[in-house]
């Protein structure tokens, strides 16, 4: 691996072993007692589940790519070896676009999109001036 990816997996390692300390403060009695705190936690760990989750794909996907790797170098029947040479591509592909989604979600979030999160109940410009030309030709 190179470096770059090297700290890529070492901070998705981090963010794993952050999940689950927020699993278990989710689950004390003091945390659950205090709202606020409570409130906190639970945002912080439903921050950072989709990147938890696409990581474990990710681990999942690299233990397939060994695993089919290794049928590869020793499959003797040249059908068996050609499933597991296609498979091997597949689960390349999919690592691929699972390490393309791990970077995407890695970004820092625009604090502004929560302020707007109701933004949608409301008129688009254009939405707002339609509606102003009807009421006006009535």
């Amino acid at each position: 691996m190179i470096p770059a990816a090297n700290l890529l997996i070492e901070k998705l390692r981090n963010v794993e072993a952050r999940y689950e300390e927020l699993n278990q403060l989710l689950a004390e009695p003091e945390v659950v007692s205090d709202s606020k705190r409570y409130l906190k936690t639970a945002k912080a760990h439903s921050d950072i589940g989709e990147i938890v989750s696409k990581f474990r794909e990710y681990k999942d996907l690299e233990r397939g790519i060994s695993e089919t790797a290794a049928m590869v170098r020793e499959e003797t029947d040249p059908d068996l070896k050609a499933m597991a040479e296609e498979e091997l591509a597949n689960l390349e592909q999919r690592r691929v676009q699972c390490e393309t989604d791990l970077k995407l979600l890695l970004l820092p979030t625009d604090p502004n999109d929560e302020r707007n999160a109701g933004a949608s109940r409301f008129f688009l410009p254009t939405q707002r001036a339609s509606a102003a030309s009807k009421k006006l030709s009535r």
